[in-house]
C-alpha cells in the first residue's frame, strides 16, 4: 500500500482533475457499450443481462473511484495500468509521490507480465 504525505492545494487540484477526467472517460465507455448492447436486444433474458451488467459495473466503478487522499496514489497506479490516464497528467505532484506511483506501477506491470506468462489474471488492486 502506498503511504504518502499530505496533499498540497496544487496537488489536490491536479488529482481532482485527473480523477474526474478518468471517471468521465470510463462512464462514457460504459454508455457506449450499453447503447451498442441495447440496440441489439431482442429477448427479455438479454434485457436482464444488460441490467445485471449495469448493476455490476456501477458497483465496480463506485468501488474503484474512491476519492480519498490515502487511496489516490494506488488509484492512479491502477488507472495508469489500464491506460485510462497518462503519467504526464500527474505532472505537478510532488516528486516523491510521482516516484512512488511509478515504482508501484513498474512492479504491477512486472507482476502482470509474470502472471500472463503463467496464464494467470492479475486482479485489480484494492
Amino acid at each position: 500500500m502506498l503511504h504518502g504525505s499530505s496533499w498540497s492545494p496544487t496537488e489536490k487540484k491536479i488529482a481532482r482533475s485527473v480523477f474526474d477526467a478518468a471517471l468521465q472517460s470510463e462512464l462514457a465507455d460504459l454508455i457506449a457499450q450499453v447503447r451498442e448492447t441495447a440496440a441489439t436486444l431482442s429477448t427479455a433474458d438479454e434485457l436482464w443481462d444488460l441490467q445485471e451488467l449495469l448493476h455490476r459495473r456501477r458497483r465496480e466503478i463506485s468501488d474503484k473511484y474512491d476519492y480519498r487522499y490515502p487511496r489516490l496514489e494506488l488509484l492512479f497506479v491502477w488507472l495508469l495500468r489500464e491506460r485510462r490516464i497518462a503519467l504526464a497528467q500527474l505532472q505537478g505532484l510532488k516528486p516523491e509521490r510521482l516516484a512512488r506511483i511509478e515504482s508501484v506501477l513498474a512492479q504491477a506491470l512486472c507482476d502482470e507480465e509474470r502472471g500472463a506468462g503463467a496464464g494467470q489474471d492479475d486482479p485489480a488492486p484494492r
